[in-house]
């Protein structure tokens, strides 16, 4: 029981009956709820009324934002413990809570409580919360509190202030700053043999050593500018003249090669000093390591330097490793960088096509490469046997299209599909292609999608 003054009257005595645990409960997931789906209006509104008038619901719901965006706030869990009847200071009787149902004394009913004041401790409940912040750029935030309730007018309010979030931003509030640390050094990449593909100097600068090797697969990167830095998501924290990679994997690694700055999250109460309240330590830059094979990339990129435009592959079949992959115009990754070569020779702003990956970006009709699928539907379906036989004639007309072999070349009579093959008879395997689509016109792209064709390789 609560002893209250009224003024100008004797003394009454207050019965305050006890909420259950489930009440209690129900009201901290209320207001937990609303945090969850960022409501932060809505959690304002179930505050006690001394909260409410206390802290501004502007003030309350920036605070709230601002932790939001300066963690990279992605979710929040919470865990809600059991109730446990706790105390608050004496204050004044909250404007919106009436007067507590009395007890007449015993020689005339009660006088009217405008203005009362509670003497004794505030009944309160507290109860403890872990509340769990999935961040982008913190990770993993647990944080135990303790929220307390008291009786509003419609029914157990919370207790709030700043510190709540963080002790540090004390009772009147304030606001939280994200200081990021100096980038660490940016990982290189390297082939498969160890042979360095891409690093930097001692000056900060990117270079190549290997110059044109793998130069569209390896790419480049140069300093942002200040817009670029601004147009970058927050979880990265980039800045301008920081090194980003462009192109190739120089930006299909960004997040590995750059590493991640230690950031530090600064708790600044008004009228106070910042002090720590989060740490992120720093990722140093991985090196990254390609299957490239230096000795293999050489050899199909000096295969293809007579060509203006071409480009190859080379595949490990049994692993699907990558072993080289060559792409005509030559690009040397340097011309983005240093303006030379690694020996000093002045290089030219390279042209899209040199920038350009033909191995990897652009697409190329499959040629006679396509043949060995035709056979295989063609046998699949039944259109065709190991004893079939068909023509190889120099040319060959459908739809008013005329195909032909390579200088118009033929094959006497009717010989086997598999000699067909070897001959790269076009006039044989376009006509098969035909019957084969007559019979099913799925039937080729259902048996290419079985070796990968029309599938994403993962690069």
């Amino acid at each position: 029981m609560l002893l209250t003054t009224i003024p100008d009257a004797r003394p009454v005595r207050a019965v305050a009956d006890a909420p259950s645990g489930t009440e209690i409960k129900a009201a901290v997931e209320r207001f937990l709820t609303r945090w969850r789906v960022r409501d932060y209006d809505g959690m304002h509104d179930l505050l006690a009324a001394p909260d409410r008038q206390r802290y501004t619901r502007s003030g309350f719901v920036r605070l709230h934002e601002q932790l939001a965006e300066v963690t990279g706030l992605t979710s929040l869990a919470v865990a809600i413990g059991s109730p446990r009847v706790s105390a608050r200071p004496p204050e004044p009787r909250p404007p919106d809570l009436p007067a507590r149902r009395l007890h007449p004394p015993e020689d005339g009913p009660p006088a009217p409580l405008p203005g009362a004041i509670v003497l004794g401790p505030v009944r309160a409940y507290a109860i403890p919360v872990r509340l769990t912040l999935q961040t982008t750029l913190f990770e993993e935030v647990v944080l135990d509190r303790v929220i307390e309730l008291t009786e509003g007018a419609t029914g157990w309010a919370v207790r709030w202030s700043p510190e709540l979030l963080f002790e540090e931003l004390g009772p009147a509030g304030g606001m939280f700053l994200a200081e990021a640390g100096a980038l660490p050094p940016r990982g290189r990449i390297l082939a498969a043999d160890g042979t360095v593909l891409a690093e930097t100097r001692a000056d900060g600068v990117r270079i190549y050593p290997q110059d044109t090797l793998a130069g569209q697969t390896v790419g480049y990167a140069t300093p942002l500018t200040a817009e670029e830095a601004e147009a970058r998501p927050a979880i990265d924290a980039y800045q301008a003249g920081q090194v980003a990679g462009r192109r190739g994997m120089e930006a299909g690694a960004e997040a590995l090669l750059r590493g991640r700055p230690a950031l530090t999250l600064m708790a600044h109460p008004f009228g106070g000093l910042a002090r720590r309240v989060l740490i992120r330590e720093e990722v140093p830059g991985a090196d990254v390591r390609l299957t490239i094979q230096p000795d293999l990339q050489g050899s199909a990129e000096a295969a293809l330097a007579g060509y203006p435009e071409a480009a190859t592959a080379v595949v490990d079949p049994n692993s699907g490793d990558i072993w080289a992959l060559a792409s005509m115009p030559a690009f040397n990754p340097n011309a983005m960088t240093i303006g030379t070569t690694i020996s000093g020779v002045p290089l030219g702003q390279p042209s899209a096509a040199q920038m350009e990956n033909n191995a990897l970006e652009t697409g190329y009709p499959t040629g006679s490469s396509f043949k060995p699928f035709a056979l295989a539907a063609a046998l699949q379906t039944g259109v065709a046997t190991p004893a079939t036989r068909m023509s190889c004639l120099p040319t060959w007309t459908f739809g008013g299209v005329t195909f032909v072999n390579f200088e118009l070349h033929q094959l006497p009579g009717l010989v086997s599909l598999v000699e067909a093959m070897a001959f790269s008879c076009n006039t044989t395997y376009m006509p098969l292609s035909m019957v084969i689509y007559e019979h099913d016109q799925d039937a080729l792209t259902n048996l290419i999608s079985t070796f990968g064709f029309g599938k994403l390789t993962g690069i």
